[in-house]
């Protein structure tokens, strides 16, 4: 019996490995102290300037607000990187955090996703949440 028991572990983890998902690109960039304090806000990517944008949120507590977008290419090259400081009262309603919508919304996010031709795929993901107070769930 437990010889076929580690047979069939062994089994399992020699197929395991041929099915092991691979970083295809993987950069690092440094990122600033600021940065470091705050938190990320969004990800976006613009599909027809081939573009990602990483935007953090940086709150000085007091009566600032900064928000630190990163400029990525496809291939994860940083191409830039820009400052916009608001105070909190005028804040553009594009850089304000989601607030409750109600019972049942919709949020678009970004899904990086390795592919079998050791390429990476961007998808474009929709999360539907639902919150139903008859199941509390």
């Amino acid at each position: 019996m437990t010889r076929i028991s580690v047979f069939l572990l062994l089994l399992f983890f020699s197929i395991s490995s041929v099915f092991a998902q691979e970083i295809a690109l993987q950069k690092t960039h440094p990122v600033s102290k600021d940065d470091k304090k705050g938190y990320i806000q969004t990800i976006d990517a613009n599909d027809d300037a081939g573009e990602i944008y990483v935007v953090y949120r940086i709150n000085d507590g007091k009566k600032n607000v900064t928000f630190h977008t990163y400029t990525f290419d496809l291939d994860f090259n940083l191409k830039g990187d820009e400052l916009e400081t608001y105070e909190y009262e005028k804040v553009p309603k594009e850089k304000q955090p989601k607030k409750y919508e109600g019972d049942y919304f919709e949020i678009e996010g970004l899904h990086v996703e390795p592919t079998m031709m050791y390429a990476t795929v961007l998808k474009k993901k929709v999360t539907k949440y639902r919150w139903s107070w008859w199941q509390l769930g």
